[in-house]
């Protein structure tokens, strides 16, 4: 019989020191609770954070990391067995390591197979691959297979091979919201090919755009699932293994939220939690202790507010009105009311005189349309940058969504200003559905109180309010359409042919979206950071696309086939 404990624990990267006392206080627990002769298992990278990224390229990081694993393993309880995950450099290679420590020292050195080099994933490009390895540990014998390790089944082959009874993978995998459908069953998959147990022990958190969402589990050859985990929260669970399978699982510690997957509205749940983990761990670990946004009346600023306020306090959250002579009187009046619901911190600036200074500075050029409305956009960045800047630990956050961004409709400089932007990856439809959600008693159950955001602000038309009764299905499909549109255009990277044979829209609308998202390019590339939480996001890893690009015309000579 062994006794393993899964620790899902949220790492902060670089924080090799901060990281070394979650390893240590993982490994105390487990020798509290499972006694001596236990196997602790921490996530991927752990002591050196996930993803490291350049940090490995950088001189003297990666030796600081070898010496704190050796320090940390003759710190760490001699009798029980401790796997943590490290960068690792040997004979000129550099490796994502997991290293093995007991009796005071690190015995063993497990170097990841499988190294991805796609999404957010550049792996080949810092680290050299190893080879599937297993180790001995009171009589058992157990395969070590690293995140991406565990996707291949050739790894889980050859531990096989090796003479492994069970199989231990630590991970840094991303969330997404599709990550859940395909983690799982991947695992399965490994399982019903080698008739091995698999324990796959996550990490939590968020690091710059990605959010990691812990749900560590583990599966029976057989098939059942012997333990999962919650997620969003750290974690520890006792298991034990004996004759060949998990017999029992029972948390023993930590703060994780579990989500009935079976629940209505069960997946705006996640969605929501991963975007306020993924805003708060990216103000948090970067040392800021406010936040400042413009709040227009609209559902976009309505959200992050509100997202802002369930992640550090609305005391922590200040909303600034910015009307001009444009402003309609609901707009100013519902995002009162959100003030007021909410508890927020707020105050109200005119930025009319700004916008008449910024007219009269530029009284040669020509204003009107675009040029004009976009004054006004551009002061308010201006201001807002201002108090953000002249507050201690204070950032500002952007509000504009993956719709409007993807189709350049967001003015740089302007409403696009700001440090961090938890809209970023979520389509205009994906930001009315989360208010009803936050507003629905299940939200509530969650984060506090119902109704939250005023109905108002969820029923009136969609606006920029640039200019006089302006709404944007003046410009744009409806919002439907247009989301539809992208997913096909940006998730699914649908060559014209397939757009135009989907029918998603007339021929005509879709060719303008086409044209939209390639010129918009340039403005996506300047887009602040945000919360990543599609298998295909906008973020600067993840869509790679050249700003200068002539194939903009592929539309136009599809289109024509059809007609033709």
């Amino acid at each position: 019989m062994l006794k393993i404990v899964s620790a899902q624990f949220n790492p902060t990267v670089g924080d090799i020191a901060g990281n070394s006392e979650l390893i240590a206080n993982a490994a105390s627990i487990g020798l509290l609770k499972a006694g001596t002769d236990a196997l602790v298992v921490c996530p991927e990278m752990c002591l050196a954070g996930y993803p490291v990224e350049d940090l490995v390229l950088q001189h003297g990081f990666v030796e600081e990391c070898m010496e704190a694993a050796e320090s940390l393993a003759y710190r760490l309880p001699h009798v029980v067995a401790v796997l943590f995950g490290t960068p690792w450099r040997e004979n000129g290679k550099c490796y994502n390591a997991a290293v093995l420590a007991y009796d005071g020292k690190i015995q063993h050195v497990f170097k990841k197979t499988e190294l991805p080099n796609y999404g957010v994933f550049d792996e080949k490009r810092i680290f050299d691959a190893g080879e599937p390895a297993v180790f001995r540990w009171k009589g058992h014998c157990i395969g070590v297979a690293i995140c991406e390790d565990i996707w291949h089944p050739r790894v889980c082959q050859q531990l096989k091979a090796g003479g492994a009874e069970l199989i231990v993978s630590p991970n840094g995998s991303p969330w997404d919201n599709a990550k859940f459908d395909s983690r799982v069953p991947e695992v399965h998959d490994r399982v019903k090919e080698v008739g091995l147990p698999i324990l796959y022990v996550n990490q939590w958190g968020g690091q710059d755009e990605l959010v990691f969402d812990g749900q560590s589990f583990a599966l029976n050859p057989h098939g059942g699932k012997a333990y999962q985990a919650s997620g969003w929260g750290d974690e520890l669970a006792l298991i034990t293994f004996d004759k060949g399978e998990f017999t029992r699982a029972e948390k023993i510690g930590g703060d994780s939220i579990a989500i009935d997957w079976e629940a209505d509205g069960a997946r705006h749940d996640a969605l929501y939690r991963a975007m306020v983990v993924g805003l708060r761990d990216y103000l948090h670990k970067n040392r800021f202790k406010q936040v400042v946004l413009g709040l227009s009346g609209g559902v976009d600023s309505a959200l992050v507010a509100t997202m802002a306020a369930d992640a550090i306090g609305a005391e922590n959250v200040t909303a600034v009105l910015l009307p001009s002579q444009i402003s309609s009187d609901h707009s100013k009046s519902d995002a009162w009311d959100l003030v007021n619901r909410q508890g927020l911190n707020s105050t109200l600036l005119e930025i009319q005189p700004t916008v008449d200074a910024l007219r009269a500075a530029l009284a040669d050029e020509d204003l009107s349309g675009v040029a004009g409305e976009n004054l006004q956009a551009r002061a308010r960045g201006n201001i807002l940058m201002g108090i953000a800047n002249a507050r201690p630990n204070t950032m500002l956050l952007s509000t504009g969504n993956k719709s409007e961004v993807s189709v350049g409709y967001a003015t740089l400089y302007g409403d696009m200003a700001g440090g961090f932007n938890p809209l970023k990856d979520i389509y205009k439809t994906d930001v009315f559905a989360l208010c009803r959600w936050r507003n629905s008693a299940a939200g509530a159950a969650v984060w506090g109180e119902p109704d939250v955001i005023p109905e108002n602000i969820l029923t009136k038309p969609p606006s920029a309010e640039l200019s006089e009764d302006q709404v944007d299905t003046d410009s744009l499909p409806e919002y439907d359409t247009l989301d539809y549109l992208l997913k096909l255009m940006l998730e699914d990277r649908c060559s014209p042919q397939q757009i135009l044979a989907a029918g998603a829209a007339d021929p005509e609308v879709a060719k303008k979206v086409w044209n939209l998202v390639f010129r918009a390019e340039h403005k996506r590339r300047q887009a602040c950071p945000g919360v990543r939480v599609t298998p295909l996001s906008h973020g600067a890893r993840d869509r790679r696309f050249p700003i200068t690009n002539g194939w903009q015309a592929a539309f136009e000579l599809a289109a024509a086939e059809v007609a033709a």
